[in-house]
């Protein structure tokens, strides 16, 4: 309902290759309107919010924030300039966000023909998501770039995926009007940056209920959702990025 791009599409930008990727992994795939529907499933495995164009209202934020309290998974994809309506909600984990868009050019990139708004990764965090990515360079165009706040009470980040230290961020929107690519020390950031961010977030229950035991917890059909339990954990995922799980990058 914000502009998503279609599940089904197979044109460069739609998604139906990673659909199709899920779907051979065991996966049922759905759209979710959280407005018209003003809760995730309880089947749910992850909520992916993939690449918004337009703001999610508030009750639909709450909405995710609920989800995730409880122990939902959920995968953020935002592209530049475009944030959703949830550069708030993302803070509030440790995630940060600013109007700026990564370039790159280096001897790898012009090998490969790329242009300067194809950054690469070659570095990755250690965790089961990039366990594999051994001697591997992956695409993010027109990405941008994750600020990770390093001392964070409920949460610990860890960057996913890191941009080479050839990168540099180019803030705002004039110097596309302008066509002034090429770095400028006076206003650009240096990179290295973050492009994925895994957050670990520890779960509390709330102060007037007790947390179950193992997340278990009985209750009659209507109650409220179990209390996480002592030491709960979930995960949230945010990319800078939505055109890396498009048709024209997935492979």
């Amino acid at each position: 309902g914000h502009g998503e791009r279609d599940l089904n599409d197979p044109k460069p930008g739609g998604f139906q290759v990673a659909k199709t990727a899920l779907d051979n992994e065991g996966y049922e795939i759905e759209s979710l309107n959280l407005l018209s529907r003003g809760a995730v499933p309880e089947d749910a495995a992850v909520v992916i919010v993939a690449g918004p164009k337009k703001p999610l209202l508030s009750t639909e934020v709450q909405t995710l924030k609920a989800y995730l309290d409880k122990g939902g998974r959920l995968l953020i994809m935002l592209e530049a300039f475009e944030d959703g309506g949830l550069q708030g909600f993302l803070a509030g984990y440790g995630v940060g966000l600013d109007n700026g868009l990564i370039l790159d050019v280096n001897q790898v990139s012009q090998s490969l023909g790329l242009s300067a708004v194809m950054p690469l990764v070659s570095q990755y965090g250690p965790s089961k998501i990039t366990e594999d990515f051994k001697n591997l360079v992956t695409i993010y165009p027109m990405a941008r770039p994750l600020i990770l706040k390093k001392d964070h009470s409920n949460a610990t980040l860890l960057a996913l995926a890191t941009t080479m230290p050839t990168s540099y961020e180019k803030l705002g929107k004039e110097w596309i009007k302008e066509e002034k690519a090429a770095f400028d020390a006076k206003t650009d950031k240096k990179g290295p940056f973050a492009v994925g961010a895994l957050v670990e977030i520890k779960l509390t229950p709330p102060k007037d209920e007790p947390a179950g035991k193992g997340g278990q917890a009985k209750g009659a059909a209507g109650d409220k959702p179990p209390a996480p339990a002592e030491g709960a954990k979930t995960y949230l995922v945010v990319f800078g990025n939505t055109d890396f799980a498009g048709n024209s990058f997935f492979n």
